[in-house]
């Protein structure tokens, strides 16, 4: 993707995991002098990375990324990692069906052998707000367990994963604070930056002691999906490795249980009801435990007929526009292969709607029936469908506008045009 190829390399990336070092709560300090391509000697082993040296690092280039230079000498290790990991196997019961006793899996992040480098960066991510410690050290759990059903159940094999997840989200530190936040709505021109953290993590750790290709691989596919409708490359099938899809599936879970989410819930629902984004072993791993588990409560019904509202709308929208959108297509417009791309993976969507007992127009009438059954698992179940149906028609949106990024303006005008025709309200058409 061109506008991921293009955040990366731009020069502000730098400057953001600067800013994050300079406000760090942590001494950062040189593991090694730190030196131009020419041999100009920038920083010695041992000084000290704040705001007085940062303006000088930004105006070099480096002979070695600047990551693989700086140490914290209090960085994060096993001895903090192994209880937040014990504490969350007893509080989540996915992660207690898929690992059984805490203490195995515990005691092995406990003896993780992280680099200093890996522990600095874990530990500047860990600062960013939101909990991101607690995040990453459940993606990490989540992988481990997946691993054990359709991977190699050893310690190397377990050891990549655990590093992989928590440190899958390291790119975040090369990208704009502000458009982090969640409460935030992103423009798909600041979007692409978030699209674009997977393939920062991943050249940041490549070339990394006790990272390596293996684990940045991993790192480059957690936000993937099998069946295309991840980022940052759009993978399908077996383009998708089975470990790149592991650590996706874990962020995926580690994600709900982040936001308050059942993961057993909507995991259980969202395989169901709409396969196809993870393969079967990896399923497999996730239902017995979901169907073993007590199902949480739903949120109010209000936000379900709220969100199943959305989604049967945006739905009548795109049959309303088939016509629209077949002509342009058949016409060879410039944003024909735009078009096609949605088309298909919205009549996707729409299956899923459908597979799910949610067709029809009508979303009040619908909800009313459902609701009506005075089922709490039926009410979890549909919560937990259609926030996996929202999540992939947001992504759907942005990835359309990112894809119109690069045709010529009357093209983007046409993609805008489905984006607005799509999200249109009744009032909109009155």
């Amino acid at each position: 993707m061109a506008a991921t190829t293009d955040t990366v390399d731009d020069p502000t990336t730098e400057e953001h995991f600067l800013d994050h070092i300079v406000e760090s709560a942590h001494t950062v300090q040189t593991s090694e002098d730190i030196v131009t391509p020419s041999g100009i000697k920038l920083l010695a082993k041992g000084a000290r990375v704040d705001a007085g040296t940062r303006e000088r690092l930004l105006a070099h280039k480096l002979a070695k990324p600047l990551e693989q230079c700086l140490e914290i000498a209090e960085a994060i290790g096993g001895d903090k990692l192994k209880p937040i990991a014990q504490q969350l196997i007893d509080e989540q019961p996915l992660l207690r069906t898929l690992h059984g006793k805490a203490s195995s899996v515990a005691d092995l992040l406990g003896r993780l052998p992280l680099t200093s480098q890996l522990r600095s960066l874990l530990t500047l991510y860990a600062e960013l707000p939101s909990d991101k410690l607690g995040h990453c050290v459940g993606v990490a759990l989540f992988a481990t367990g997946l691993a054990r059903e359709v991977l190699a159940d050893d310690d190397a094999s377990l050891r990549t994963l655990l590093t992989a997840g928590l440190l899958h989200d390291v790119g975040e530190l090369y990208v704009d604070p502000a458009f982090l936040k969640s409460s935030s709505t992103l423009q798909t021109s600041h979007w692409k930056h978030i699209v674009a953290h997977p393939v920062i993590g991943h050249r940041v750790l490549r070339d990394m002691d006790g990272a390596g290709r293996v684990v940045a691989d991993a790192v480059l596919s957690h936000h993937e999906r099998r069946d295309g409708f991840g980022y940052p490359r759009r993978l399908a099938g077996d383009a998708l490795s089975t470990r790149g899809e592991v650590l996706a599936a874990a962020e995926w879970l580690g994600g709900m249980m982040r936001r308050g989410h059942s993961p057993l819930t909507r995991a259980s629902a969202a395989a169901r009801l709409m396969p196809g984004g993870f393969r079967d072993s990896i399923v497999r791993a996730i239902l017995p435990a979901a169907s073993a588990a007590q199902v949480q409560s739903a949120q109010q019904s209000g936000d379900v007929l709220a969100r199943l509202t959305r989604a049967t709308g945006t739905m009548s929208n795109f049959r309303r526009s088939l016509p629209w959108i077949q002509g342009l297509i058949d016409a060879g417009s410039g944003a024909s292969a735009v078009l096609a791309a949605n088309h298909g993976r919205m009549e996707r969507i729409e299956r899923s709607l459908a597979r799910s007992g949610l067709s029809g127009d009508d979303a009040a009438a619908l909800f009313a029936r459902l609701d009506a059954v005075g089922d709490p698992a039926l009410l979890a179940e549909l919560d937990a469908v259609l926030r996996e149906i929202g999540w992939r028609l947001r992504e759907l949106e942005r990835d359309t506008l990112l894809r119109a990024g690069s045709l010529a303006p009357a093209d983007q005008a046409i993609v805008r045009e489905l984006v607005a025709r799509l999200k249109a309200t009744p009032s909109d058409d009155a």
